[in-house]
């Protein structure tokens, strides 16, 4: 299409800011591209820079671009000011700068700028030019608010700033003002700092700034539409409660969709130009930018604008695992605590009362807080008390390629730690040589001392037991010394179909996948050309201690179903809810059998432990039990009772069916996931599922992700029958330990990991030495 020379009256370019961690608003873009003036759209990127989504072309959206990087008024780079800054903050920074560019480029087009997901365009924007002046601003109310009770009220303006803060008009003239906007809002990074809307309050103080006083534009939460609206204020609003302006509101809305019919008409008919809330800014690796780290980092910034402390390292790039170091490092020399606990402390009142010395008297009780914290206040695992690694750095010592360098938490008990001792012992039976490396970026217990490992890459090949999520911290501290001239595969465990973007950057680490079920290989097989290898690590046999029925109190003379699972396993996930409706479902109360669920963790999780006793309320015949118990009489426990029920809706292995298969127990699971590798119609009773939206995850999986929800109907029958019936009781625990009992043998392991990992004939070699010479 030819355009002509833009004029003043009916041209514009348009700008639309893109929030962090959503998508292309398509819908937003469309409606403007159906402008009669067809204005041109550019789109502004507002997020972590590695994660700017792709413009697919044939997805329906109107021909966009992005804006380039735009100038940082600050000289604090963009990257610090995103974890540093209040979003909106930031974003207006970006947009300023990104406006004073356009202008200078075009004087003669003005600039309209937008925020996705806070604004609905629904008709003509002509009348955002009307006013001749440099800028533009859209008033969040054309009169005086009452004062009846009801929000928002003049106290509600004077507190948020009088303007929109999500709309607004600039043209040429407006440069000055721009760049002063664009520095105010990156300099915003003290503990109280003026919302946007009242610094584009100041910005109608101080330079030539008019008002739209159309009616039509900017409707919304805060004012009514009079006539049909053309640009709506969507600030607030979500998708889930579209008969709310703004659900956060705890007061009584003056303005009610219910009797203002031409608004909700229009809320209707833009609602799909939201594009959803946006997800956390994360860092690389998987830390959660929370409140803290933002507090942290603006505190770092107002620190170095004084010229009392350098800038903070870059959290993003090349340079982040500088910044993880920096928010663990101690502010005062000699100190053990990191700036970040810090930052927490200084945010909680009952902290500062419980340890007010934290650098002296306090420092060893505030450390061992901080050690537990991450289990009882929701804080992040990965960021430590203090700076300094836990296990000795990896030394670069050849590239001999005849052997592996296993790496992993080969020290620490969680579960990927068992997983990497369970190789190493496969490697050592089939007399592979490897190399250990510790991997200690967890607060897991330790399980083996640190020294037993010597940290020294030896081979050309690395087997990385580190999930993808976190991998990025393993090339952040070891790429040149571990990575680096390598070949390394990755061996990862995942719990759903869905492979998150987090997780599929980290395939560009690793030059080969092994998983240890079919269902994780072919979730990575989704997402990548790489090669990705079912490699299963055998299931031992479990050692049961010798405690009995009785000790459990489990009745004698009564069937007893058990269900078991870890709160910090995501309830949701592990689905006691579907066993509790099942067994309702199969026995009348008093009937006979007992359901006994088995939980750990319930006091840290105590809002989950209450959702299990609600829906087993009622019945004395299904017991909740919480409490630790060692792994052995967890065997024992899983032994004695008559049957394991696991209706999960998801398991990246299914390690507890596993054992139960292992100790002649039978056992009820979902038709789904890693179980099936092992499970199937002879050797366990397996429940069909339909597949749904994941709920209630935890923070932990995606909420567009499925997984499966099994069906109640079905597990009930099955609960029925396999008390009834004796002889299944008895074929399906002898078919279920001969399946487990053909499982290759560690050495038969061992060989086929050398054998994928192009190792040949050094699979009969022996290893080298693995610990330090005494």
């Amino acid at each position: 299409m030819v355009r002509t020379m833009p004029t003043p009256d009916t041209d514009a370019d348009v700008i639309v800011a893109v929030p962090s961690g959503t998508s292309i608003p398509s819908a937003l873009l469309a409606a403007l591209s159906a402008q009669p003036l067809q204005w041109p759209v550019r789109m502004l990127w507002c997020g972590d820079p590695h994660r700017r989504p792709l413009i697919d072309p044939a997805g329906g959206a109107p021909s966009v671009e992005w804006v380039g990087e735009p100038k940082e008024p600050s000289g604090r780079g963009w990257n610090r000011l995103l974890v540093g800054l209040q979003q909106r903050h930031y974003e207006m920074a970006r947009m300023a700068a990104a406006a004073v560019e356009s202008l200078d480029a075009r004087p003669n087009l003005p600039v309209v700028c937008l925020w996705s997901g806070a604004v609905g365009v629904s008709g003509p924007l002509a009348s955002l030019l009307t006013p001749q002046a440099p800028i533009v601003l859209i008033p969040r109310v054309l009169g005086l608010l009452p004062d009846d009770g009801f929000v928002p009220d003049e106290r509600s303006l004077l507190h948020d700033g009088p303007f929109h803060s999500t709309m607004a008009v600039f043209r040429d003239g407006a440069q000055t003002a721009l760049a002063w906007l664009a520095s105010q809002c990156a300099d915003c990074v003290d503990a109280d700092v003026p919302t946007v809307a009242a610094l584009l309050g100041r910005v109608h103080e101080l330079f030539d700034a008019a008002v739209c006083s159309d009616p039509a534009v900017g409707a919304g939460w805060w004012r009514d539409a009079p006539v049909a609206p053309t640009l709506v204020d969507l600030d607030g609003f979500e998708q889930s409660t579209p008969w709310l302006l703004r659900p956060s509101s705890e007061l009584r809305a003056r303005n009610l969709l219910s009797s203002l019919p031409l608004l909700r008409d229009a809320i209707d008919s833009v609602a799909d130009q939201t594009v959803g809330p946006p997800q956390p800014l994360a860092l690389p690796g998987g830390i959660m930018v929370d409140p803290i780290i933002r507090r942290t980092m603006a505190d770092g910034l107002a620190m170095a604008r004084s010229g009392t402390r350098s800038l903070p390292p870059e959290p993003f790039g090349s340079s982040q695992s500088a910044f993880l170091r920096w928010l663990e490092e101690p502010v005062l020399p000699g100190t053990k605590v990191g700036r970040y606990w810090k930052s927490v402390r200084a945010s909680r009142a009952d902290l500062q009362t419980v340890f007010p010395a934290p650098d002296s008297a306090s420092q060893e009780a505030f450390v061992e807080w901080i050690e537990r914290a991450w289990q009882t206040e929701d804080y992040s695992v990965l960021i430590g008390a203090s700076a300094p690694p836990l296990v000795p750095p990896v030394t670069d010592v050849d590239r001999v390629y005849d052997g592996l360098n296993l790496v992993g938490y080969l020290t620490f008990g969680l579960s990927l730690g068992t997983i990497a001792r369970r190789i190493e012992d496969s490697l050592r039976a089939a007399r592979v040589p490897m190399a250990l490396i510790n991997h200690g970026r967890t607060q897991s217990p330790l399980v083996r001392p640190i020294d037993d490992i010597v940290n020294e890459a030896v081979y050309g090949t690395n087997l990385v037991v580190v999930n993808a999520d976190q991998f990025a911290f393993l090339a952040a501290d070891h790429f040149r010394t571990l990575l680096e001239g390598r070949r390394t595969i990755g061996y990862w465990f995942w719990e759903l179909e869905q492979v998150p973007a987090q997780m599929v950057e980290a395939i560009s680490l690793v030059d080969e996948i092994w998983a240890g079920s079919r269902f994780v290989v072919d979730a990575f097989k989704a997402v990548t050309n790489k090669p990705v290898r079912f490699v299963p690590v055998p299931v031992p046999l479990p050692e049961a201690s010798s405690r009995t029925r009785e000790s459990f109190d489990l009745p004698k003379d009564r069937f007893a179903f058990v269900v078991a699972f870890d709160y910090f396993s995501v309830v949701e996930r592990k689905n006691p809810f579907s066993a509790i409706a099942a067994f309702r479902a199969a026995f009348a109360p008093g009937e006979g059998p007992v359901l006994i669920i088995k939980t750990a963790n319930a006091a840290l999780r105590w809002k989950s432990h209450e959702r299990v006793l609600l829906a087993a309320a009622g019945r004395d015949d299904i017991v909740v039990v919480d409490g630790y118990l060692s792994h052995a009489d967890q065997m024992a426990l899983v032994r004695e009772a008559d049957c394991l029920v696991s209706l999960h809706r998801s398991e990246g292995l299914g390690l507890h069916c596993a054992e139960a298969m292992w100790l002649r127990t039978p056992v009820i699971a979902t038709r789904y996931s890693g179980n099936l590798d092992f499970m199937d119609d002879s050797n366990s009773m397996l429940v069909d599922a339909t597949m749904v939206p994941v709920r209630n995850g935890e923070g932990a999986y995606p909420a567009e992700a499925v997984w499966a929800e099994p069906d109640i109907d079905q597990a009930a029958a099955s609960m029925r029958k396999i008390v009834v019936d004796s002889r299944l009781r008895a074929s399906l625990s002898a078919a279920a330990h001969a399946t487990m009992k053909r499982q290759p043998s560690d050495r038969s392991t061992g060989r086929t990991i050398a054998a994928y990992a192009g190792l040949g004939e050094t699979a009969r070699r022996q290893p080298i030495p693995t610990r330090r010479p005494s």
